[in-house]
C-alpha cells in the first residue's frame, strides 16, 4: 500500500510545481529583412549596371560597352582614295559644235602635196570638235576630237576615173604621213578632195579608216575613186 502512495504522493507534487511555472514565451520569427541598396563603394562598374525589378530584388545585368568596338577616329582606316584637291574651276560655259584652223600643219600638208608633184590649187588641215562657249559669248577653250584634211586638184577631164583614181591614191599617201597622234583629236578625221575641171567640180568625202581599208583590200585607180565616190 505505501508504494502506490508514493507515486500518487510523486505525481501530484509535480503537477503541482509545473502548474506553478510561467506559460513559455513563443519565440519570435524574426521579420522578413527588407533589401538594402547596394552601396556606392559595392556598386560594380561598367561593364555592369544594377538594375531593381517590380518584385523588389536588384539585378545585376551586363552591358555592352559600344565605345570599345568603335575605332576611334584618330585611328580609323578610310577604304576611300583621298580625293585629289579640284583644279580651279573654268568659267561655266555651253559646248558648240566647231572647228579650228591648223595653219602650221596647213602648210605642211600643202609643201607635201607640192613636193609629190600633185596639181594642187590648195591645201588646209583643220581639227574637229566642240567649243567650251561662255555666257557672254566668249570661248573658253576648244576640245578637238579629229583633224580633217581638204584638198583641191586640177584636172583635165572629170570622166577619167582611171586618172582620178591615180591621183587620188597619190594623196592619200601624202596624208598617211600625218598620223592620229600626232594631230589634234584622239579619232581618225575625214578627207575632203575637190577634183576641178574648168569650172566643173568633182567632190569626195569619206572617212581615213574607209579610204585605208578600200587600200587594204587592194583597190586602185578607178575602183579605189567608184568607192570612195559611193558609185557602184
Amino acid at each position: 500500500m505505501k508504494p502506490i502512495l508514493s507515486v500518487l504522493l510523486i505525481f501530484f507534487l509535480s503537477a503541482c510545481s509545473l502548474s506553478a511555472l510561467p506559460a513559455k514565451t513563443p519565440t519570435p520569427t524574426a521579420p522578413a529583412q527588407s533589401l538594402l541598396p547596394i552601396p556606392s563603394s559595392a556598386t560594380p562598374t561598367l561593364p555592369f549596371t544594377a538594375t531593381e525589378t517590380k518584385s523588389g530584388p536588384i539585378i545585376i545585368t551586363q552591358i555592352v560597352d559600344v565605345q570599345t568596338s568603335v575605332v576611334p577616329p584618330s585611328s580609323q582606316t578610310s577604304t576611300q582614295e583621298p580625293s585629289a584637291t579640284p583644279p580651279p574651276t573654268a568659267a561655266s560655259c555651253a559646248f558648240v559644235e566647231g572647228r579650228l584652223a591648223l595653219e602650221e600643219l596647213s602648210g605642211q600638208f600643202l609643201d607635201q602635196l607640192k613636193s609629190a608633184g600633185l596639181p594642187v590649187e590648195k591645201a588646209r588641215a583643220e581639227a574637229y570638235g566642240e567649243n567650251c562657249v561662255a555666257a557672254d559669248g566668249s570661248q573658253v577653250r576648244f576640245a578637238a576630237k579629229e583633224t580633217d584634211f581638204y584638198l583641191t586638184l586640177n584636172v583635165t577631164d572629170l570622166l577619167d576615173e582611171a586618172a582620178l583614181g591615180a591621183l587620188l591614191e597619190r594623196a592619200l599617201a601624202i596624208v598617211e604621213l600625218f598620223p592620229v597622234g600626232q594631230t589634234p583629236g584622239p579619232n581618225p578625221g575625214y578627207v575632203g578632195v575637190a577634183f576641178t575641171a574648168g569650172a566643173d567640180i568633182q567632190n569626195l568625202w569619206f572617212t581615213r579608216s574607209q579610204a585605208n581599208d578600200l587600200r587594204i583590200q587592194g583597190l586602185k585607180g578607178a575602183e579605189l575613186y567608184r568607192a570612195l565616190k559611193g558609185t557602184p
